[in-house]
């Protein structure tokens, strides 16, 4: 089991080293207005954070629990290998866990590997402080910038209902606004 998790690992790997990242260009207030007039549509009601081009929510569960979602308005582009256009997609986030605590066991990182090994859209992320401790549990999915009203809230409640789950069976706890 073990060897298989690591050679998705080299396999995904191997796939993005084949791809060209563009960073995102400067946000800029079309791209808020833009994400702003899709979100509208989809009934989910949301903020929009202030210098971070960005909407937040707190998605409720069926489970009585909710769920911190980011949504960032700006675009990032990928070029994949061979391939003359861009492919534009939006990044979604739920943190389960933010601000410093001890390293993660290598028990919860392989329970999060294989967790992402599972998903078709998302990944789990370990951000780390200077200073070396954990500074953000996230999960992670990048979505199509064209999605429809309905496929970004789906996107959206995806995001949220992984992050939930992971963050019940970790710390059994509902951190979903923070």
């Amino acid at each position: 089991m073990f060897y298989r998790l690591i050679s998705t690992a080299v396999v995904a790997a191997m796939t993005l080293s084949a791809l060209a990242f563009v960073p995102p260009a400067q946000a800029d207030s079309s791209d808020s207005r833009n994400l702003k007039n899709v979100m509208d549509k989809t009934g989910i009601p949301y903020k929009l954070i202030e210098g971070h081009a960005a909407m937040k929510y707190a998605i409720p569960n069926s489970n009585g629990r909710s769920q911190y979602v980011l949504v960032k308005s700006e675009p990032h582009s990928l070029i994949p290998s061979g391939s003359k256009q861009a492919k534009t997609f939006r990044i979604i986030t739920s943190p389960i866990r933010s601000g410093q605590f001890e390293p993660l066991s290598l028990a919860v990182k392989q329970q999060l590997l294989q967790d992402s090994n599972v998903r078709i859209i998302g990944n789990w992320q370990n951000v780390r402080a200077e200073d070396g401790t954990d500074d953000a549990l996230v999960f992670v999915a990048k979505v199509d910038t064209d999605l429809s009203p309905q496929d970004l809230a789906q996107a959206i409640q995806w995001t949220a209902t992984a992050a939930d789950a992971m963050e019940q069976k970790l710390f059994d706890q509902d951190n979903g606004n923070p």
